[in-house]
């Protein structure tokens, strides 16, 4: 028997975009106030406190830096001479057991006992600092006399972190699959895959600061795309950095927000909206040492937003008396380090580090040749880790982190909103004026067939949140007040299928049933606001999960909150709904929102947590996790506070039945085979 639990919009309200829509309206108040911070600072003493709160900000997003002292005992492991210049096939640690192998660009001719240096930091591409497009930026910069060092970032070229070389067991894909896999596990720990970008970056510096013909006064930074980010986190973490050339990644947050784009696991900090840590804040934290910002006019990163982030900061350095900085080099180009970039920032680099005139003409039509990828390996097997029988991975790495960091122990309920991103919302539900449509005996949607009842109900749980729901009793029960079981699928209503048939048995056993969505799912869906797969971490649950991030949130906990208002409207209804005899029934991420729900609502005397993972710990424990979109797991920090066991503690002596946990995926794979 089908009950017509519909996904159809509804009639009087248009719900897709109201997830997207009230994110940015949320958003829009803290861009607001931050504009309005920064137009107040005019002296010198007044830019220098915010630059170092902004610093602290950035380091608390990233979960403090490692702090474990560590040789770098670089190692040179091959050479390869070419005319004018050598390439230094370079190990070094960044913390013990943990390898960055770079390559090092020596000009034949050293111009000077102690010369400039470039630290040049690679984007998302597989091949990392092998890349044709990268090696080419390195040849120019060697060329015009320079020292550079390239190094490949954490799960790219030599430093996949999932690496099996036959492509089997554990592999993920190299790159961005692997800093989103990882990336989820920071954000659970309290802290950021950029972390570890971060240390490596510092080391780096300490690398070329430790050469003896490199002067530690004269070092700069550039890379484009992921580079890019690196370079403004290097701009943020490291004073040491001379002059910064951060290429194809700067923006402004508002209009980057609104793009709809992605970004990877450690370009999304905690509280970058919230706590006001904007694209032009890596600028005005940087001055007034020289800054060029690299853009390209047919990029995804808007032009519109780089120029905003431009000007916003040209007027910090105004104070500081260098109103040429940050300077802004613009590449006809789409998103790529081209050769009009190389060429500015060979040319910025000569002046600001060199102190030469700005007059290097770049070979952009003579073109050097190119050392093969493999060539450039500077491991006998190609990666870090089978390299090294001992090697450490990020994995492991916040494995540890979060057993220094955590204090796990059964939560208070204010302790548990305050981790979802929800406290201020709490004291709203006894304030605020309940909206709801209940179907009326007239309408269509009232529904009575072999004795049930059913009612379609629509509900505000915010002012622009409009939720839809069913309700179902059987026609005997009426007057009698029968138990009432609150359902909560994974999408919602349009979960339907799943749950058709347990809602019928509740109803002829003689409960009442209420069928839920939560915000983005069912009747009010999320209308894509990008090509990528909706349940992808590219995707529009997997972005508007970092958005929420960044405002110091959880999607997560948006939804525990979605079910409060769900038992709301149920108090509201009054008639034969007994809310003194509530329990839920969860589904997926239905169950996590009932769980969460219930740590803030006594009426929810128990229930059944149907497919949820057994803890948000076991997603840090499992090397290999194959959750669907892991993303709309994202709550910052949990597990240094609590777990699901504990929160299942907490509410005791309510019961709740965990039924069919779902598996989170291989713990530990296999030992590192070899061809």
């Amino acid at each position: 028997m089908d009950l017509g639990i519909t996904a159809a919009p509804s009639y009087n309200f248009y719900a897709r975009d109201q997830l997207f829509d009230t994110m940015k309206a949320e958003a829009e108040g803290y861009f607001a106030a931050a504009e309005a911070r920064k137009a107040a600072l005019n002296t010198v003493e007044e830019i220098r406190r915010y630059q170092r709160e902004k610093r602290r900000l950035f380091f608390d997003a990233l979960g403090g830096l490692p702090e474990e002292p560590v040789d770098l005992r670089p190692a040179v492991t091959g050479v390869i001479r070419r005319g004018g210049y050598r390439i230094e096939k370079v190990i070094f640690q960044s913390l013990p057991g943990f390898h960055n192998p770079g390559l090092l660009y020596v000009p034949a001719r050293l111009n000077e006992e102690r010369n400039a240096a470039v630290l040049f930091l690679c984007g998302h591409w597989g091949a990392s600092k092998a890349c044709e497009e990268y090696q080419r930026v390195c040849q120019e910069l060697v060329k015009a006399g320079f020292v550079v060092l390239a190094v490949d970032p954490i799960g790219q070229g030599e430093r996949q972190q999932y690496f099996q070389p036959d492509g089997g067991y554990g592999r993920l894909g190299i790159s961005v699959p692997e800093h989103s896999h990882v990336g989820l596990q920071c954000v659970l720990a309290g802290s950021n895959l950029a972390r570890y970008y971060v240390r490596d970056m510092m080391c780096a510096v300490d690398y070329l600061s430790s050469l003896p013909y490199v002067d530690p006064a004269r070092i700069g930074a550039t890379g484009n795309s992921g580079g890019g980010t690196q370079t403004a986190y290097l701009m943020l973490a490291d004073e040491r950095v001379a002059a910064a050339a951060p290429c194809t990644f700067l923006n402004d947050r508002r209009l980057f927000l609104i793009s709809g784009e992605g970004h990877d696991a450690e370009q999304n900090l905690f509280r970058a909206i919230s706590g006001g840590i904007d694209f032009d804040d890596v600028l005005i934290t940087f001055a007034p040492r020289p800054a060029l910002v690299g853009a390209a006019r047919f990029d995804y990163f808007h032009l519109k937003g780089v120029t905003k982030c431009v000007e916003s900061a040209r007027r910090i350095y105004r104070a500081f008396g260098r109103k040429e900085f940050p300077a802004l080099a613009v590449a006809d180009t789409e998103h790529t380090y081209s050769p009009i970039l190389r060429k500015a920032v060979t040319n910025f680099f000569l002046r600001h580090l060199r102190g030469q005139a700005p007059d290097h003409p770049g070979f952009s039509n003579e073109e050097l040749p190119l050392e093969p990828a493999e060539e450039l390996n500077c491991c006998r097997t190609g990666n870090v880790v089978a390299e090294f029988t001992a090697e450490h991975t990020v994995f492991q790495l916040n494995r540890e982190y979060l057993r220094q960091q955590a204090h796990r122990h059964t939560p208070e309920p204010a302790e548990v909103a305050e981790v979802l991103g929800i406290a201020g919302k709490l004291p709203a539900r006894a304030a605020s004026t309940f909206r709801m449509e209940v179907t009326s005996p007239g309408d269509p949607d009232l529904y009575q067939w072999n004795g049930i009842i059913r009612r379609r109900v629509e509900f505000f749980v915010e002012d622009e949140i409009l939720l839809s729901g069913f309700y179902f009793q059987e026609r005997r029960t009426e007057g009698t007040r029968p138990p009432l079981w609150l359902i909560v699928p994974e999408e919602g209503l349009a979960d339907a299928g799943k749950v058709n048939n347990h809602v019928l048995n509740l109803v002829w056993s003689g409960c009442a049933a209420f069928v839920t969505d939560v915000r983005g799912v069912g009747a009010g869906e999320q209308h894509a606001i990008n090509m990528h797969p909706r349940l992808s971490s590219y995707g529009t649950e997997g972005m508007l999960s970092f958005d929420y991030q960044m405002l110091g949130r959880s999607l997560l906990g948006l939804r525990a909150y979605d079910v409060l208002r769900a038992v709301d409207c149920l108090v509201e209804m009054g008639g034969d709904v007994n809310v003194d005899d509530l329990r839920v029934h969860g589904f997926g991420l239905g169950a996590l929102y009932a769980l969460f729900a219930a740590a803030f609502e006594p009426r929810i005397q128990g229930g059944i947590l149907e497919g949820m993972i057994p803890s948000f710990g076991e997603i840090v424990e499992t090397e290999y996790h194959t959750l669907t979109c892991p993303e709309r797991l994202l709550v910052h920090g949990i597990l240094q506070h609590f777990d699901i066991p504990d929160l299942l503690q907490m509410l005791a002596p309510r019961q709740f039945e965990v039924r069919n946990p779902v598996n989170v995926g291989i713990k530990t794979r296999p030992a590192l085979t070899t061809k």
